[in-house]
């Protein structure tokens, strides 16, 4: 990535992702993709091959209906869920519909925000604006920024120089967990006055107890669960009332059942679930069609790791209308292009 991008706990100079192809003996495939932490990616290829040699030679279908063992950490949950969004699109490319139809709607137009505002060099406050607008005019009807970078004045100013230039678009800012509890408060508050419409991951996921304080007297709803494999994690964020928009990857829950579950939990709590994303076409287009099962809300549409896009279906690329229409092609819609070589895992004998 050149020039690099940052938010206020990891510079982004490169993109490291998990990908993951599984065949049938009789040629069908699936794809799908695991979260994983950049510096660690070794453990997630671990964790794949582990999983790959607990699959290889079973059924296809029987996989996909066995219920999945609780995640024993990041590397494992999600090679399973990139196991179990590949086995979703080999099932749905069999069946010849859209990912979308095995948990959603075979057809829908989806939600979705343009994820970007990170800092750059001599990225200022006019330059994020021109960005975030530039979603905008892309016709995006809600748009995602960084803050916690800068001195508290500083990123403000940000803030209200990109509410200002995004007209009727809803702001979204994600704190990236780099507040305490008090200083969380305060800019809950702040944000509000400047227009913002949710403030996404003030402080530690861990700090519940914190996350409900902050939410019980914020303005505007908080955004959480990004990064939480734990399905216990996301529930007990509704059940204290701490998450106003509740947030999970495809990759790291599950896949796209692992996102209906959390749809589910997310409706009986009378609050949207937000599916995240911040990798390559695989997870994006996942999160997409995740967009219309029953409960999800907005969908993370990042606009700077939207590495191999050129892989997604036009249809998925831009909003109509406010909206992105589920393309009605098998799966996912594509496959990964001919030049990216997977290393082979397992093989059956011929």
């Amino acid at each position: 990535m050149d020039p690099p991008s940052w938010n206020p706990a990891t510079v982004w100079r490169e993109r490291r992702a998990p990908l993951l192809r599984i065949e049938d003996e009789d040629g069908a495939f699936g794809i799908g993709e695991a979260w994983c932490r950049q510096d660690e990616i070794a453990l997630s290829f671990a964790a794949l091959e582990r999983v790959a040699a607990a699959i290889v030679g079973a059924d296809a279908e029987a996989l996909s209906e066995r219920p999945a063992p609780p995640p024993a950490g990041w590397p494992e949950a999600g090679a399973a869920s990139a196991v179990a969004i590949a086995l979703s699109d080999l099932a749905a490319r069999r069946s010849g519909l859209p990912l979308a139809a095995l948990h959603g709607s075979r057809h829908g137009a989806v939600a979705a925000y343009a994820s970007g505002g990170l800092y750059g060099p001599g990225k200022d406050a006019e330059a994020l604006a021109a960005e975030l607008a530039s979603y905008v005019r892309d016709g995006f009807p809600a748009v995602k920024m960084k803050i916690g970078g800068l001195d508290a004045e500083e990123d403000l100013r940000r803030v209200r120089t990109a509410r200002a230039a995004t007209g009727d678009a809803l702001l979204i800012v994600d704190g990236v967990e780099c507040y305490d509890r008090s200083s969380g408060a305060r800019m809950a508050a702040r944000l509000a006055d400047a227009g913002v419409a949710a403030f996404q991951a003030p402080i530690l996921l861990a700090d519940l107890e914190g996350l409900a304080e902050i939410a019980r007297h914020a303005p505007i709803p908080l955004v959480l669960g990004e990064g939480a494999y734990d399905p216990t994690v996301q529930r007990r964020l509704v059940e204290c009332g701490a998450a106003g928009w509740l947030q999970a990857n495809p990759g790291l829950v599950g896949g796209v059942g692992g996102i209906a579950q959390l749809a589910a939990l997310a409706r009986e709590h009378g609050v949207p679930l937000s599916p995240q994303c911040h990798a390559t076409a695989v997870l994006q287009a996942t999160a997409l069609h995740c967009g219309t099962i029953p409960g999800v809300g907005w969908v993370e549409h990042h606009r700077v790791h939207d590495h191999l896009q050129e892989l997604v279906p036009d249809g998925l690329r831009r909003p109509v209308a406010g909206r992105i229409a589920i393309p009605a092609a098998p799966g996912l819609g594509f496959d990964l292009p001919d030049h990216v070589r997977l290393r082979p895992v397992f093989r059956l004998p011929r």
